[in-house]
């Protein structure tokens, strides 16, 4: 069975955002509750509907000036991958912090604004070239130098009728499934994130903390389907996604649904053929070397089997 996924770096990623992603509610989804008496805006099963996506102006001043004035309009969302990045952007020439954008998304006028929370400790324990800035035993200060901060931004009262989606460090928990122990593509850094419980720790925490906030929709990341889409794959990341959903003060009404295609990337809808079809009266799982036995072609069959 193969676990091995093929990488792309996480600056092409960040580009990008979530404009290739694929987010899919969770089937516990919250189901158009009544708002609280914060004032905050009720809450719906699908945020996307009906809205205006904010868009960042970072990103789309600087597509704009290398030729991407087709893509510069398109709602992208707001990375937090440091805790520099809540105050003052992420690297390179964003420079507007969590406020910033949130307060541009007012003036829009939009009513969804997307963000990427990053910032694990060990973050990334399977590809150095995305590593973060916490060591893996920093697990404190994840919780009180970059999740509190931003729950303290977020949870402004001004803010209350703006959806905010939040997906929630992507490449991380897959990564404990797939290369740990005696795999082929293990690393000594995910057995030692595997073994202290902070990448569990630090999604449970960002989910319940966040999640207080009637208007922030959690989305938790699967990768894709050309990683997690084998058997031994999916159970495990399946029965993992929902021991993080129940850590730390989380629940599973912490999570609106799921983020795929952001931790590397497949087709969305694969039109040319279907997992059950056949070549010569052979199943194309059992004869196609690029299936190899996955039970998914593309990432909306993949996503919804989480459901």
């Amino acid at each position: 069975m193969r676990t091995m996924r093929f990488r792309r770096a996480v600056t092409a990623v960040s580009s990008l955002a979530l404009a290739a992603g694929l987010l899919v509610a969770a089937g516990n989804a919250a189901n158009g509750s009544e708002a609280s008496d914060s004032g905050a805006a009720a809450r719906v099963d699908n945020p996307y509907e009906g809205a205006q996506v904010y868009v960042n102006p970072d990103w789309s001043a600087q597509a704009a000036e290398s030729g991407g004035e087709a893509v510069a309009d398109q709602p992208t969302a707001v990375w937090l991958d440091r805790i520099a990045a809540i105050d003052s952007g992420s690297a390179g020439e964003n420079t507007m912090g969590l406020a910033d954008h949130l307060d541009a998304a007012l003036e829009q006028g939009a009513d969804v604004l997307q963000m990427v929370t990053y910032n694990l400790p060990g973050r990334d324990c399977a590809a150095l070239a995305s590593n973060g800035e916490l060591g893996p035993e920093e697990i404190d200060r994840y919780k009180t130098e970059f999740i509190d901060p931003i729950n303290e931004i977020v949870s402004d009262p001004k803010y209350a009728d703006l959806r905010i989606v939040n997906v929630v460090e992507i490449d991380s928990l897959p990564n404990l499934i797939t290369n740990v122990g005696s795999r082929e593509t293990a690393t000594p850094e995910c057995d030692v994130m595997l073994a202290n419980g902070n990448y569990v720790e630090g999604v449970g925490y960002a989910l319940a903390t966040l999640g207080a906030n009637e208007n922030v929709y959690n989305y938790i990341d699967i990768g894709h389907h050309g990683w997690i889409g084998w058997d031994d794959n999916f159970t495990a990341t399946a029965e993992l996604l929902h021991e993080a959903s129940t850590t730390a003060g989380a629940t599973v009404d912490d999570v609106a649904g799921f983020a795929a295609n952001t931790a590397n990337y497949g087709a969305t809808v694969e039109p040319h053929f279907s997992i059950d079809d056949s070549v010569g009266g052979t199943p194309i799982r059992e004869k196609s070397s690029w299936i190899d036995w996955n039970r998914y072609v593309d990432e909306l069959s993949f996503s919804q089997a989480f459901r």
